[in-house]
């Protein structure tokens, strides 16, 4: 199992041009999405919801605002062996 935090996903979407007309929480949210694929179809399992998602950490700051990332998302644990059909789906998504 591997740790996956999903604002990073949200900024690799939104970074690729992805999901930039949806909002990041709530019904029809890229964090309900994520959520779906992650524990319903993917086998993996939530752990902890409104983690801080500390940018500046990473070295990002600018990027925060030009593609609506989120403050705070849910971490999942995740099979490795679903890493592949979890990128698919960012390939994928519209």
């Amino acid at each position: 199992m591997v740790k996956i935090e999903v604002f990073w996903l949200i900024w690799l979407l939104r970074s690729l041009g992805k999901g930039v007309n949806q909002r990041n929480n709530g019904f029809g949210g890229l964090g309900m999405e994520f959520y779906d694929l992650i524990c319903n179809v993917l086998g993996g399992r939530l752990i902890a919801h409104k983690v801080y998602a500390n940018w500046e950490k990473y070295g990002i700051g600018m990027p925060v605002g030009k593609y609506a990332l989120p403050e705070t998302s849910a971490k999942y644990l995740l099979p490795v062996n679903q890493i592949p059909r979890l990128l698919y789906w960012i390939i994928q998504h519209p």
